[in-house]
């Protein structure tokens, strides 16, 4: 059974190692989820599967109001396309929009079609692409959505 909870700092080598193997060439430090995990400005949730985490994503608001950011995303290939992406950032949007957030933001490789897919379904809107932002040649897709019509 898939249940949902807060990252802890219990978390952290576990993350890296999944962050490496997602995202080899953007893969996040150790001191990077570090940062991301706790304090107010900051949202970051774990999916587990009988106590292995098999989901991660985070988010960043840095004042009250305003845009928020997703930061990261990540599903296990062999749990993707059952909901848990979707379940991940909808919490994120509703942790935001508590804080009174406006707007979520995120950026995306222009050449990952499944997630671009995902975000538009879920009412983001592409803005425009960021050349090398994860690398030479390797491009992102700016997306936002609104919040002021979350429940």
């Amino acid at each position: 059974m898939i249940t949902y909870r807060q990252a802890t700092f219990l978390d952290l080598p576990v993350l890296v190692s999944l962050d490496r193997e997602y995202f080899p060439d953007t893969a996040w430090p150790i001191e990077q989820f570090r940062d991301e995990i706790g304090g107010k400005t900051r949202n970051f949730l774990i999916a587990e599967d009988s106590g292995e985490i098999i989901a991660y994503a985070g988010a960043f608001l840095p004042a009250v109001g305003g845009e928020g950011d997703i930061m990261t995303i990540a599903v296990s290939p062999k749990y993707r396309r059952k909901g848990i992406a979707t379940y991940l950032i909808s919490e994120l949007e509703k942790w935001a929009k508590s804080r009174g957030g406006d707007s979520m933001m995120l950026e995306v490789n222009v050449k990952n079609e499944d997630a671009i897919a995902l975000y538009s379904k879920m009412g983001y809107q592409k803005l425009n692409v960021r050349k090398n932002y994860y690398g030479y040649g390797k491009d992102a897709q700016i997306m936002k959505r609104a919040l002021g019509d979350l429940s």
